[in-house]
């Protein structure tokens, strides 16, 4: 492995630093200090939707510094790019040309990336409008492109010989998903008239279209989607009466359309209905048509007369919901030939997962639709099944559960072609799928090494389904560490494909392509983390063997989605790997604490091309990090991050901040941006470490039933050993948290006094009160409380535990001066809760304050400023001996 590392030029870069480092005392004496004057202006690397041509010979990305925004073409190549201020681009091939759309307030024109040739040409209508730009093929290929000049008139380029053609003036136009036609809605110079004018162009044989006439008159293209050798086109009336709608189904080589369905067909024959919204969806036989009817529930109050209002255990809501008329839509479908409509949906059934299959997928359950019910924690079951969209048979899924997170992520899931679904048995420990067309439950032969414990302590709620073979006769699986394949026929048992390997080495992997479908005939790479050294990287998929490694690296590729992440980033890496479509070239970004988003790209994931050279953070003091180790108990090792300042001397003594977030040390290589507040309410390190703080985020032990109490123990201890490290000052040290981490932080200062200052925002000091309140949408909190992220059980069956993890219930045992954030329109930790800690503890004569905003669960803006500006003084009052903020040391109200 160090030699793949050292040759790699990733490596190269980190050698070339730690080389240096020890020279560049003199040059960080010189750098800027991060501020609020560095936010605004900070250059960051923002991926576009498709960041790669189809041959890979060029990336696009964009370049944004405050508010404004810069879209580059770079040559993957040579050093040839090219810049467009305020605009939007588009790649396009055609055969072996390759094409930028360029658009922004000045011009609009072709760009050939091949000779750098401009066609110049005139766009109403935007890029993005529609999707009704250009003809796309599933090869990413496209022959030609539409567009309206200033006069409305639509004109279609032909990229094969540059040729342009006039069709004439339009309200609308849009390519069917194939992009083999275009359909264009012509103006129709006669006001009075009550229709509408379509034509349809053959995009393969230009010149060759066919001129439709519609009964109604229609101002747009809504949808166009093709089933079979027909086209469906659904849209609204320009009338806004009666919600009105049409379908109209097309078969332009027979040059015939027909309505099909209708908003009037629909009340004929069942008055008083009408649809919810512009959703519809054909079955695959062209028989059926599936849409969403809305049904208005007028409450009946039984005590209309009194003046009480009443709460009652047969009801599913509390009063305040349950006084609303409330709008539903039920999923429903109508046979076109037999003119019978079915619903689908009601009160007790809700569709679970969609697909453009024969299958679809329902839950049911008496109170599925309740507010309580959709908060999704309190581990009541649900009973599913699959329905067939061609003859309503229903295939009912077995129910085996036992705990709170119901299957991993998995329990929605239908194979690409709708016909199987996964579940998992907790009982037998293994997965099943079931074969809706012949009702068969197979055993995968799979059986998990997913852990309880470890799932609830990464709070994660990630998809354990990786995707299907093309043919949906396999399916893959994602265990804790490693990938499992299992044949949904039950032809072999499941097979371990990375060969324990993740589990052996604490290895997490995952596959490059987000793609469901799976084709191991191909070469197929992997995404491997590692859980121990935090280093990210690539593997190679081998049969029947490890997979072998191609590089690791100290940095960060892609992460899946986490909610530490977002707290302490503000956002995640998401920017995939992605293949062009017609080469091995891959673009990939690569970030780390030391080193802003750039874009790379490769072709084996062991050499990589840079692309992209924004540095931003090399005019500052930055950061670095460390892997901080710690014995929690003598068999308990945990781990966190520490950041020290890029001219950190370890001679100094320096103030530490401790910010508490769940998992915080898979965030060890991620770079964060230097802004006010993270989330609302979180602070931004880079800002403190530049100004001579160091941070240390430690993952916490959240036992279930025991959260705040292990949480708490987890702080402690490795706080404790940091105090040992001859850098540190012991007797200046701070912690902050927000949300989750404001529970901790509230109940943290009960337990200890190692800290000088604490903040915490949006936090709960009382769970044994919120836990049995309603929230902001007055839905009950008590199943969030029992299985969500607060994982404390069952009240009644875990007293003891409530009361060893209630802050407000040891607030007489502070001793750390402690600042409150909260917001007044907070629906998820009361305003209320806040003010009863802050009342205990000022009963208490502990030394308090609270800011309190407008807002939600955190704050942006000028309140946003206010909350961080505040928040630096009062750390670096108690903590650095700095400066006397009045509103600190003197009464607000004299």
């Amino acid at each position: 492995m160090q030699k793949i590392i050292i040759s790699s030029p990733f490596h190269k870069i980190f050698i070339c630093f730690t080389i240096l480092q020890s020279f560049t005392f003199s040059t960080n004496a010189q750098k800027k200090i991060v501020d609020i004057h560095s936010y605004n202006n900070w250059p960051s690397i923002e991926p576009s939707q498709y960041p790669l041509s189809s041959s890979g010979n060029f990336v696009l990305y964009n370049l944004t510094k405050g508010l404004s925004s810069t879209s580059i073409i770079a040559s993957t190549h040579n050093d040839w790019t090219y810049l467009v201020d305020k605009g939007s681009i588009q790649f396009v091939t055609y055969r072996s040309n390759e094409y930028a759309i360029i658009q922004n307030n000045d011009s609009s024109y072709l760009l050939n990336l091949n000779n750098h040739e401009k066609i110049n040409f005139s766009i109403t209508k935007k890029i993005e409008s529609n999707g009704a730009f250009l003809n796309y093929r599933k090869n990413d290929n496209a022959s030609c492109l539409a567009y309206t000049d200033k006069f409305s008139n639509l004109k279609i380029l032909d990229l094969s010989n540059m040729k342009s053609f006039s069709i004439g003036k339009v309200l609308d136009f849009r390519f069917t998903e194939d992009g083999n036609f275009l359909f264009a809605l012509l103006q129709n110079d006669t006001v009075a008239s009550k229709s509408a004018h379509l034509q349809v162009i053959n995009i393969n044989q230009l010149g060759s279209s066919i001129n439709i006439s519609l009964d109604e008159k229609i101002q747009q293209l809504n949808l166009i989607t093709k089933t079979g050798q027909f086209y469906y086109l659904f849209n609204p009336s320009s009338s806004q009466d009666n919600n009105e709608f049409y379908l109209y189904r097309i078969n332009p080589k027979s040059k015939s359309i027909k309505k099909i369905f209708s908003s009037a067909l629909l009340r004929a024959r069942y008055p008083g209905n009408n649809l919810a919204d512009d959703y519809y969806q054909i079955t695959p036989d062209n028989k059926k048509i599936l849409f969403h009817l809305a049904s208005s529930k007028k409450r009946i109050l039984m005590t209309n007369n009194s003046p009480a209002t009443i709460w009652s255990y047969l009801d599913k809501d509390a009063p305040s919901n349950l006084n609303k008329d409330q709008t539903y839509s039920y999923l429903s479908i109508y046979d076109l030939e037999s003119n019978a409509l079915q619903i689908l949906e009601n009160d007790s059934t809700m569709l679970l997962a969609n697909s453009t299959g024969n299958w679809i997928m329902f839950g049911t359950h008496p109170e599925i639709r309740s507010s309580t019910y959709n908060q999704g924690y309190d581990g009541r079951d649900i009973r599913r099944y699959g329905y067939s969209l061609i003859d309503g048979k229903r295939i009912d899924i077995p129910i085996s559960r036992k705990g709170n997170y119901d299957l991993f992520g998995i329990r929605n899931e239908l194979s690409p072609n709708s016909t199987k679904s996964i579940y998992y048995s907790y009982d037998a420990n293994t997965y099943y799928v079931v074969d809706f067309p012949t009702g068969r439950v197979i055993d995968l032969k799979c059986p998990s090494d997913l852990d309880l414990a470890e799932m609830e302590r990464e709070h994660s709620f990630i998809s354990r389904v990786a995707g299907w073979s093309p043919d949906n006769d396999t399916v893959y699986l994602y265990s804790r560490r490693d990938i499992w394949m299992a044949s949904t026929k039950g032809e072999f048992p499941g097979v371990n494909i990375t060969n324990g390997y993740g589990q052996l080495h604490n290895i997490k992997f995952n596959f490059l392509s987000e793609s469901k479908i799976i084709d191991l005939k191909r070469d197929t790479f992997l995404i491997a983390f590692d859980i121990n050294t935090k280093e990210n990287g690539f593997y190679k998929l081998q049969a029947n063997s490890a997979p072998s490694l191609l590089s690791m690296h100290s940095k960060l590729f892609y992460s899946e989605r986490t909610i530490p992440q977002l707290a302490v980033r503000g956002e995640a890496p998401q920017i995939r790997p992605s293949k062009a479509m017609n080469s091995d070239m891959y673009v990939v970004s690569a970030e780390s604490a030391t080193e802003s988003r750039n874009y790379f790209v490769t072709q084996d994931f062991i050499n990589f091309k840079r692309v992209t050279d924004n540095h931003p953070e090399k005019d500052y003091n930055w950061l670095t990090t460390q892997l901080f180790e710690w014995n929690m108990t003598p068999d308990k090792k945990m781990q966190g991050v520490l950041y020290l300042p890029e001219n950190f001397d370890a001679i100094k003594k320096y103030p530490v901040l401790v910010y508490c977030y769940e998992l915080m040390s898979d965030g060890l290589n991620g770079y964060i941006p230097p802004q006010d507040l993270v989330s609302g309410c979180v602070i931004n390190i880079p800002t403190y470490v530049s100004n001579g703080y160091i941070v240390f985020c430690p993952d916490l032990y959240m036992p279930k039933g025991n959260t705040l109490a292990g949480a708490a123990l987890s702080i402690k201890t490795g706080v404790e050993k940091l105090r040992f490290l001859s850098y540190i000052d012991s007797t200046r040290i701070g912690i902050q948290g927000c949300s989750f981490g404001g529970l901790v932080t509230d109940f943290v200062v009960t337990q200890t006094e190692l800290f000088k200052a604490a903040c915490a925002a949006s936090g709960i000091a009382n769970p044994i009160s919120v836990s049995n309140a309603m929230d902001g949408r007055d839905v009950p909190n008590i199943d969030f409380f029992i299985g969500g992220q607060v994982r404390m059980g069952n009240l009644w069956e875990n007293k003891q535990g409530y009361i060893n993890n209630t802050a407000i219930l040891y607030a007489d045992k502070v001793t750390t001066p402690l600042l409150l954030m909260h917001t007044t329109g907070d629906r998820s930790c009361p305003l209320y809760d806040a003010v009863q800690y802050f009342n205990a503890l000022k009963y208490n004569n502990k030394k308090v304050w609270m800011l309190q905003y407008n807002g939600s669960h955190g704050i942006y803006g000028s309140d946003g400023e206010d909350f961080a500006t505040r928040m630096r003084d009062f750390f670096d009052y108690f903590l650095k001996d700095k400066g006397e903020p009045r509103w600190i040391t003197e009464p607000i109200y004299k």
